[in-house]
């Protein structure tokens, strides 16, 4: 928390057998010996706004916004399936797991976010949503040569569907060691029909 201000993000959770699905799969991954910082597996999560560093006074308006962004729309469960690279596989900055299947209503709370954080000053997000799961960030291109078959090959591999019951205002805490994500709120999805 510099100068006061909070880091955070809204985000969904992921079930704990899917969270462990892909941290078995990080521990392939790491057998190549990239230079990745790789997710902790208690930290894996879906992030469906980054916002930024926040005052304390702007917490509640943008709470407000996200209940309102949840407002009516029912839980769903999309699988969590393949991995890809962000911005691709030629040139890999981001290692990710996809989100496929029953992801309507994030897509809709993406886009209602949208609408709530720009009436709040909030630019838009310049890019359509892409969900994903981040599973690493490559610092180097030191045995990415011996990583990107690994990944190729788990390009279609299914780690299982996921319960996304409630989306969560995040507080991330980043140290020099390693981040930590705390539930501030949780905005709950009604049961589905």
């Amino acid at each position: 928390m510099a100068g006061g201000r909070m880091r955070t993000f809204v985000a969904v959770g992921l079930e704990e057998r899917v969270r462990a699905a892909l941290a078995r799969e990080i521990g392939v991954l790491q057998m190549a010996g990239a230079d990745v910082a790789w997710t902790r597996p208690e930290n894996l999560h879906v992030t469906l706004r980054f916002l930024g560093d926040l005052a304390h006074e702007e917490v509640v308006p943008v709470a407000r916004a996200i209940g309102a962004a949840c407002s009516g729309l029912s839980a769903c469960r999309p699988d969590v399936r393949g991995l890809d690279a962000f911005p691709d596989l030629a040139a890999p900055r981001v290692l990710v797991a996809g989100l496929e299947g029953d992801v309507t209503t994030l897509h809709e709370i993406w886009r209602r976010l949208q609408e709530g954080l720009k009436a709040l000053g909030f630019r838009p997000e310049p890019r359509p949503l892409r969900l994903h799961v981040t599973l690493g960030r490559v610092r180097s291109t030191r045995a990415l040569a011996e990583l990107l078959p690994r990944l190729e090959a788990a390009r279609g591999r299914a780690f299982g569907d996921t319960l996304v019951d409630r989306v969560e205002l995040m507080l991330s805490d980043l140290s020099a060691r390693e981040s930590r994500y705390t539930t501030m709120e949780e905005f709950e999805l009604a049961d589905p029909a």
